[in-house]
């Protein structure tokens, strides 16, 4: 078993016990095709931005991490994805070379 084969065990393993499912709308990465099920570690994290006059302004990143083995057709930049009920724009996608991807989302509302 190779190293690439280890961390995809290990990641699969991860998934199968943090994952939340998840469809996503290809509109970008293959317009035309039929939605995704797949699934993904989300999570939020709150981020403050101090301004030039000192105000801070308090703000919430949202990430998705997940597999790219899952996928036939790799998301990019500007797909939508569903989680639990919202919606979401990808808006950044940082592939880590072990197999995975952390996807920044732009919650869509109505």
């Amino acid at each position: 078993m190779t190293w690439f084969d280890e961390v995809e065990r290990a990641r699969g393993a991860w998934a199968d016990t943090f994952a939340r499912s998840i469809v996503v709308y290809p509109i970008q990465s293959d317009p035309g095709k039929p939605p995704v099920l797949s699934r993904g570690i989300y999570r939020e994290r709150p981020v403050d931005v101090m301004t030039e006059d000192g105000a801070v302004l308090s703000s919430t990143t949202k990430t998705l991490d997940v597999r790219l083995s899952e996928f036939i057709v790799q998301p990019v930049a500007g797909d939508l994805v569903e989680l639990e009920g919202a919606r979401f724009r990808i808006d950044d996608t940082d592939d880590d070379g072990q197999g995975g991807s952390l996807w920044t989302l732009k919650e869509i509302r109505p």
